[in-house]
């Protein structure tokens, strides 16, 4: 439930500070969303394949200290010795691993000074260490996650690598993302007191196991991963467009396995979470990939509504009036700049503790936390591209960033599906459509 929010810092000072998001975005590139991405197969597998080439770190290790052996020793001089020889190629074989696992590195620093990021799930993993590097910068940061030992002690780390404690506001709310009506309420919370938002993050997320019903009847999966998110973005637009502010929500490559075809699966009632329902053994990475398509759909649906509708008195042809007789969304031609920016991030595969259901997952990553660094990121590594997006000046309304670029080629043929993603929208909102009053 929701509880009484916290300020741990004074509030902001009065002085004047360089604005990060100075008017109407006007000094921003931001390049307009048109509704829809083309899909290509080939760019879509290369680009998967470089997301992965981690994966095959390994085995060209094993491949590249073979032919050393085999073929190298043999003109080596007699006085070099070949044990020494056969360890710098493995240390030079892990420093390249490595590399390849860690990902690009955010550059770009900002002075968000005055500026307020809203962060959900940040008491851990990629949220925390998002939050560290925003806190950094100087922005105020509101933590919003659930209750827990571990989360006094996250906003301390939080508070402690501020740029200036005594100007920056650091707040914690704990909101159980499983609970909807909770969700709703911290949202009304935000509405009522009209507090300010730059930047929000759309963090929070589960991987789970075996399926869990929420106190509604919901998969907890669902609820936290794409319901939840929707819900509070939805609320929170009004004061994300008076601070003309940037949305970023994470995905993932988990979204390429889903198929059409599954996704009509879910909205036919034949997949609805439930392993009494689907009749066949609960498959939560196909779920988790469902959740994380949405999350896309969401980001390019909000991306079209960011810039001004037309007003129908403006209509100027018959299809428009036509159009917004429908209820579809026409954009006014005349209008560039958007009221809000969205995107979404992909953080690669990251050593957090999204894999905490599975026992014997996170065991495994718990005890060989460092040799599994030779194909995976860690949190901090993983946070760079929400990082990135989060202060970056160029930016692809609507569009995917997979290390720290703009990579639309990453989308699955299902996300670059237009008439998919309003079927699917429209399911999520006629789903969501009884929590969502604010008043």
């Amino acid at each position: 439930m929701l509880r009484v929010t916290r300020v741990y810092a004074k509030k902001i000072s009065q002085a004047k500070q360089k604005e990060f998001f100075p008017g109407k975005l006007s000094y921003l590139n931001i390049k307009k969303f048109e509704g829809e991405h083309t899909y290509s197969n080939a760019k879509n597998t290369w680009t998967l394949m470089q997301e992965a080439r981690a994966l095959t770190s390994m085995p060209a290790m094993y491949l590249f200290v073979t032919a050393v052996k085999y073929f190298a020793y043999a003109s080596l001089p007699m006085f070099v010795d070949t044990t020494a020889f056969t360890g710098a190629v493995v240390v030079l074989c892990v420093c390249i691993g490595r590399w390849a696992a860690r990902g690009k590195q955010n550059t770009v620093v900002k002075d968000l000074s005055g500026k307020t990021v809203l962060i959900t799930g940040a008491s851990r993993g990629i949220g925390l260490q998002t939050a560290i590097q925003l806190s950094q910068m100087g922005a105020n940061i509101h933590v919003v996650t659930r209750s827990g030992a571990h989360v006094e002690a996250a906003m301390e780390k939080i508070r402690s690598v501020a740029q200036d404690r005594s100007t920056q506001e650091f707040t914690l709310t704990t909101v159980d993302f499983a609970d909807l009506v909770a969700v709703r309420d911290f949202t009304r919370v935000m509405l009522k007191k009209n507090q300010k938002i730059d930047i929000l993050v759309n963090n929070a997320g589960v991987l789970r196991e075996h399926y869990h019903a929420t106190r509604f009847g919901e998969d907890e999966m669902l609820v936290v991963n794409l319901l939840s998110p929707y819900l509070l973005t939805e609320g929170l637009l009004p004061l994300m467009q008076k601070s003309t502010g940037r949305i970023v929500n994470i995905t993932a490559a988990a979204h390429s396995s889903v198929t059409s075809d599954a996704v009509r699966k879910y909205l036919e009632g034949r997949g609805t979470w439930s392993e009494k329902k689907v009749g066949h053994k609960y498959d939560s990475l196909e779920q988790y990939g469902f959740t994380k398509l949405c999350m896309i759909f969401h980001t390019q649906q909000l991306a079209v509504r960011s810039y001004p509708k037309l007003p129908k008195t403006e209509a100027q042809s018959r299809q428009q009036r036509a159009a917004i007789a429908r209820g579809e969304i026409v954009l006014d031609p005349t209008t560039q700049m958007p009221n809000f920016v969205v995107c979404c991030a992909n953080p690669g595969g990251v050593l957090s503790n999204l894999y905490r259901d599975s026992k014997v997952t996170s065991s495994v990553f718990h005890y060989l936390y460092y040799p599994f660094l030779l194909l995976m990121r860690s949190p901090h590594e993983g946070s760079q591209t929400v990082v990135n997006c989060c202060v970056r000046d160029d930016i692809v309304n609507g569009g995917c960033y997979v290390n720290c670029h703009y990579k639309p080629d990453f989308l699955s043929r299902a996300a670059c599906d237009v008439k998919e993603r309003t079927t699917v929208m429209e399911w999520v909102h006629k789903k969501l459509q009884p929590y969502m009053k604010w008043e």
